[in-house]
């Protein structure tokens, strides 16, 4: 019975399986490995991600376009809604200290 390799047994999904098959092949400088296991495949996306770029490999996930795709669309509808960029906060606006009363509402 053939061993299968780490990735395979994980839910990082057949993207992330197939770039490490590629990766485990390539010559090392170093003999140093480390295992991660992520919580979610979402998050072993995320991290495949964030290697890639460090390593400087020409691949992104679907999930790292749609997050790109949906922050340059947020910021296309900021422009051309014509709003103040100094008005967005920095910071997380705090809660009120009380709230209307809404007892007296109908629902």
């Amino acid at each position: 019975m053939q061993k299968k390799a780490a990735w395979e047994h994980e839910e990082c999904g057949s993207e992330v399986a197939e770039f490490m098959r590629k990766t485990s092949t390539m010559p090392r400088d170093r003999d140093h490995r480390a295992i991660l296991v992520a919580p979610s495949e979402q998050t072993c996306t995320y991290w495949m991600d964030g290697f890639c770029y460090l390593k400087k490999y020409n691949r992104e996930s679907e999930c790292f376009a749609e997050d790109l795709n949906n922050l340059v669309q947020l910021e296309l509808r900021m422009r051309l809604l014509g709003l103040d960029w100094s008005a967005v906060p920095t910071t997380p606006i705090p809660p009120p200290s009380t709230y209307p009363d809404t007892s007296t509402l109908p629902f």
